[in-house]
């Protein structure tokens, strides 16, 4: 697996905010590409919405 990702899914809960913490788990010293998509965009906006990884790195995707 090239990404682990903490929480496995997002819940927006009641105040309709979350965090998603992306890791690149990638054996080799590689970049690791990602894209996060909604089953509503209309609903809920998730930023940054793609994005590369380097080696060992991490992001963390919000949703409002």
């Amino acid at each position: 697996m090239l990404l682990r990702c903490e929480p496995e899914a997002l819940d927006f809960g009641e105040a309709g905010e979350a965090v998603l913490r992306l890791y690149n788990t990638s054996a080799a010293a590689a970049c690791v590409a990602y894209k996060v998509r909604t089953t509503a965009p209309q609903r809920f906006a998730v930023s940054p919405v793609i994005g590369l990884l380097g080696p060992s790195q991490c992001v963390d995707v919000r949703g409002e």
